[in-house]
């Protein structure tokens, strides 16, 4: 996962520095022999068309490949708290219920490690998800109508509404496994027992398992808002115009 974030940063530290060169050689305050435009060179306008692709390539292999391993990631997830929740309903006596807390245990520190590793990686990809759909609307409604500004359109439902549906069912996960050491047989458990079935009530009180500082909880509730926003912020520049 260190590895993952160590790319992450390379990709995003490398993707703003090719796009400064890219501004700076379309930038007039240069001598127009090295301008990137309709007076400038040849070589330039090249090296400007590969900058450009290599950019754009390496930021669609890293989005969606940040985006594939979170998917799975969750999915794993949800599988592992469906798992947990049936032992959890069977287990009888200190032994069985201690191995679920322990199995639970393990589940939130991964979450805890995701939310470290994937920060910065997270909230560049869901920004992108939401800021790119935000401007393209704007341009396909009042600027020239591309191909690529129609195609963004999709990452919003397909990217930020895909996670929040996992992170949903995620948290549907963990209330099942807080159900499940609620339903055990407390009169005929000893204390330690019982104390052990709170500590895991306790640890799936939480309403969203994943979440990214900034952007809330990965669930149905929390994308309603962001959403919501999103269209807020949409109106507001349909206004600067109109």
């Amino acid at each position: 996962m260190k590895r993952v974030r160590i790319n992450g940063f390379v990709y995003i530290k490398v993707g703003s520095a090719l796009a400064t060169l890219e501004q700076f050689s379309r930038s007039p305050a240069i001598p127009p022999c090295l301008q990137v435009g309709e007076g400038g060179s040849g070589s330039l306008r090249i090296l400007s068309c590969i900058l450009e692709s290599v950019k754009w390539s390496v930021g669609a292999t890293y989005f969606f490949g940040m985006w594939l391993l979170i998917l799975t990631l969750l999915l794993v997830m949800e599988t592992q708290y469906a798992q947990l929740s049936a032992r959890l309903r069977m287990a009888r006596g200190l032994r069985e219920v201690a191995t679920c807390a322990e199995w639970l245990a393990e589940l939130l520190q991964l979450e805890s490690d995701m939310r470290d590793v994937f920060f910065d990686g997270v909230l560049h990809m869901l920004l992108g998800a939401l800021l790119v759909p935000l401007i393209n609307t704007y341009q396909l409604m009042f600027g020239p109508r591309t191909m690529f500004s129609g195609l963004t359109l999709s990452t919003l439902p397909l990217v930020y509404g895909s996670m929040s549906l996992l992170g949903d069912r995620l948290s549907v996960g963990c209330d099942q496994v807080r159900f499940a050491a609620y339903s055990g047989p407390w009169d005929e458990e000893a204390p330690p027992v019982r104390r052990l079935r709170i500590q895991i009530m306790q640890s799936c009180s939480r309403r969203a398992p994943f979440a990214v500082r900034g952007l809330g909880g990965f669930t149905r509730a929390g994308a309603y808002q962001v959403i919501k926003t999103w269209y807020q912020y949409l109106n507001l520049l349909i206004s600067t115009v109109t």
